[in-house]
């Protein structure tokens, strides 16, 4: 019988169907899961406490022959993992350094032109380690995968303004006027109406400089 699974602090749509053996898709796209995906919009940010319906497995035959030997691949491994870097303008960060360490795998290389990082994880990587050399300083930071906020909560919205240098107060849930002054100036630089608030210009806004589809950020 299906399997209700409470949302732990750190987990996400990819890691919770790893963990279960199906594909992220199959359980973004199960029928009972569709409530929560209209409230949360990008499965790869739940909140903890949030419930993920696991359908029960099924069983594939596969007619074989004795003596021989087969290999069988897993789909769906390893997932994405997306990071953007822009400056106080809003300016792609392109053709910077970059040495990430994930669950002891290295990874270098050099953001794209949009600034971007792409590279693959495994949905179970809970950490990653990210330096940066723009050819001044190195920037080092220690970020958690699977923890940031929906953005249809207040908080959500404040972790990505916060991550884009328009907040840098503490992610209270609470549309106060230090989240309007960050909105402003996110509205500003974004050439968007200024008007402090949660309109639906401004969260499309931030959703597509912040969630590209299917990505964990």
């Amino acid at each position: 019988m299906p399997i209700r699974h409470v949302v732990k602090e750190g987990e996400c749509i990819s890691s919770i169907s790893f963990e279960y053996g199906f594909f992220r898709e199959t359980l973004e796209e199960h029928p009972d899961n569709a409530a929560l995906k209209r409230q949360r919009k990008n499965m790869n940010a739940l909140r903890p406490g949030d419930v993920v319906v696991i359908p029960e497995l099924r069983l594939r035959t596969v007619d074989t022959y004795s003596g021989s030997t087969y290999r069988f691949r897993r789909k769906g491994v390893p997932e994405f993992l997306h990071l953007r870097f822009l400056d106080r303008d809003g300016k792609p960060r392109a053709g910077l350094r970059y040495r990430i360490v994930v669950d002891g795998v290295v990874l270098e290389g050099n953001t794209d032109a949009a600034g971007a990082i792409n590279r693959r994880i495994s949905p179970a990587a809970r950490e990653v380690e990210l330096e940066l050399h723009d050819g001044k300083r190195v920037q080092r930071f220690l970020m958690g995968l699977g923890k940031l906020p929906p953005i249809s909560e207040v908080c959500g919205v404040q972790a990505r303004l916060k991550n884009l240098g328009h907040y840098d107060g503490e992610l209270t849930d609470t549309l106060d006027a230090a989240t309007e002054a960050a909105l402003r100036r996110f509205q500003e630089a974004q050439q968007l109406a200024i008007t402090g608030q949660l309109d639906a210009a401004t969260v499309a806004r931030l959703e597509e400089l912040y969630e590209p589809k299917g990505a964990r950020t």
